[in-house]
């Protein structure tokens, strides 16, 4: 059991002897969680700092003074982030190009006990993510991709297709791989939905779904086998009717 303690200020000038400036307040509410983290950012034009709670929730906000204070004022709503499996991200400080980079802890939270499955820790870290922050018709939106340094990682290709129409379903059935990194490009202008299955055993498999109504890719856990079973719900936009995975 845990408690997660409100979010306080404080200062230091030597980083021994600290004095307590403010809590955080949103809308009137202390603001809460575990992992937090501020980091600047450049929103419209404008400087602004960013309060992370544990990656799970963003706050867009800046420092000023109250009555010899140091406080930390919430601009606009909080954004509420739902990116599946991760949580407790930590922030890189002063990444190269002044990028935002995280990195998110997958813990088992599916019930199994992972020291019944043979294993000696409790989940895995995600890869690094550049996040980006931007405003969208008033609100502050995030996006998360993988950083481009995991381009040098990358072996030799062991699949490429370039058609105009893709006939056969089972293009990835001679492909046998433990650890690839997929791109896509799919013209999907005439097609509503399709499915891609990764990873298919006699009772397992991972399946993506793209669905053209509800603008979204959805990645299906609940037949893959001993971890956590979600639905993973990603919002896309699409350019001239191109899916980009």
């Amino acid at each position: 059991m845990f408690t997660v303690l409100d979010v306080r200020i404080f200062t230091s000038k030597d980083l021994i002897h600290w004095n307590y400036e403010s809590a955080v307040t949103y809308k009137g509410n202390p603001l809460s969680s575990e992992c937090p983290g501020v980091f600047e950012t450049v929103v419209k034009g404008k400087h602004h700092y960013v309060y992370s709670g544990a990656g799970k929730y963003f706050c867009l906000g800046d420092f000023k003074h109250v009555d010899g204070h140091l406080e930390f004022e919430v601009i606009g709503d909080k954004h509420e982030i739902s990116r599946g499996n991760m949580y407790a991200n930590q922030q890189f400080v002063y990444a190269p190009d002044n990028r935002i980079i995280m990195m998110g802890w997958m813990c088992d939270q599916s019930g199994w006990d992972f020291r019944k499955l043979g294993k000696t820790w409790d989940g895995y870290q995600t890869i690094p993510m550049e996040v980006t922050l931007y405003e969208e018709d008033g609100a502050l939106k995030t996006k998360f991709y993988p950083v481009k340094e995991l381009e040098n990682l990358r072996g030799e290709n062991v699949l490429s297709i370039n058609e105009k129409t893709i006939k056969n379903t089972n293009i990835f059935e001679k492909t046998r791989l433990i650890t690839f990194d997929l791109e896509m490009e799919l013209d999907v202008s005439e097609t509503e939905f399709f499915e891609l299955d990764f990873r298919v055993g006699k009772e397992e498999k991972t399946r993506l779904t793209f669905n053209k109504n509800k603008k979204e890719v959805e990645l299906n856990t609940y037949l893959s086998g001993l971890l956590r079973h979600e639905h993973h719900h990603i919002p896309v936009s699409l350019e001239n009717n191109v899916l980009k995975i």
